[in-house]
């Protein structure tokens, strides 16, 4: 019977890791990626990864720092933009609610009150259909 494989004994050896390696991993956070599933992608603690996108940060200056603090403030334009953008569309003089409304104010009608022309805005359009085809015959 074969003998199962024994993992092997933790080292306290410290394991190294290419800048290369480093630059790739830090890239993947900026892209997006959470630090979380990078590191166990990686099979790294999150931790390192953060050390490391801050050394890098540090040795890039202050216009890595100064894009990094205009991406932040770009994101939460789009974010303030997005919602006035939803708001106008809401209350747009276009929609179909406040059309109806215009319609309906230029008929005459008001809440609650009868179309001042007689005209009975209810009533289907294939029977304004059958009135007309009544009245030209």
């Amino acid at each position: 019977m074969p003998r199962k494989a024994t993992p092997p004994a933790p080292t306290n050896a410290r394991r190294k890791f290419t800048e290369e390696f480093r630059r790739q991993a830090i890239q993947m956070i900026l892209d997006g990626h959470t630090a979380t599933s990078v590191a166990q992608r990686l099979g790294i603690d999150p931790t390192l990864l953060y050390k490391w996108k801050a050394r890098q940060l540090e040795h890039a200056g202050p216009v890595a720092s100064t894009l990094e603090d205009r991406v932040q403030q770009l994101e939460a334009e789009l974010l303030r933009v997005t919602r006035e953008r939803d708001v106008l569309k809401r209350h747009s003089p276009f929609s179909a609610a406040t059309s109806e409304r215009r319609l309906r104010r230029s008929r005459g009608h008001r809440s609650g009150h009868e179309p001042s022309h007689g005209h009975d805005l209810r009533r289907p359009r294939s029977e304004s259909l059958g009135v007309l085809r009544l009245a030209h015959a």
